[in-house]
């Protein structure tokens, strides 16, 4: 499983990334399509519960040390573990997946869009009662 730039219906052709995807190096997003799906495989089997906990950890340390992601700094590799255990996290809760600057991760192989047709999260799967 590896992470796809965001493509919703609208889009045509890929133009490089939106405005407000700029604001994350190349390389971090290359690391996060890398890390992330990792990071899935190794959450997958966890109960919701435990996936939320893992990201409500992960939120304080992004956002705490998200300038030392950014522009290095001592807590560069503790901010990028929670970012892309975060995102991986979200992406196995979130029904349609999670989408970061401009790459998508989801549950689902394959997965590529948001908006794309997903099959209802079981019940042992959802956190929510959504069928």
């Amino acid at each position: 499983m590896h992470a796809h730039r965001a493509r919703f219906p609208e889009d045509s052709e890929p133009q490089g990334r939106l405005p407000s995807e700029s604001a994350i190096p190349d390389d971090l997003a290359v690391a996060l399509s890398a890390a992330v799906p990792l990071h899935i495989e190794e959450l997958r089997d966890l109960d919701p519960e435990i996936l939320a906990s893992v990201a409500h950890t992960a939120a304080p340390v992004v956002g705490s040390h998200g300038d030392d992601l950014l522009f290095g700094g001592k807590h560069c590799a503790a901010a990028f573990n929670a970012l892309a255990r975060g995102l991986a996290a979200a992406a196995l809760t979130a029904w349609g997946g999670v989408s970061f600057a401009g790459m998508h991760w989801c549950a689902e192989q394959g997965c590529s869009n948001p908006a794309a047709p997903h099959a209802a999260l079981g019940p042992e799967r959802r956190g929510d009662r959504r069928p």
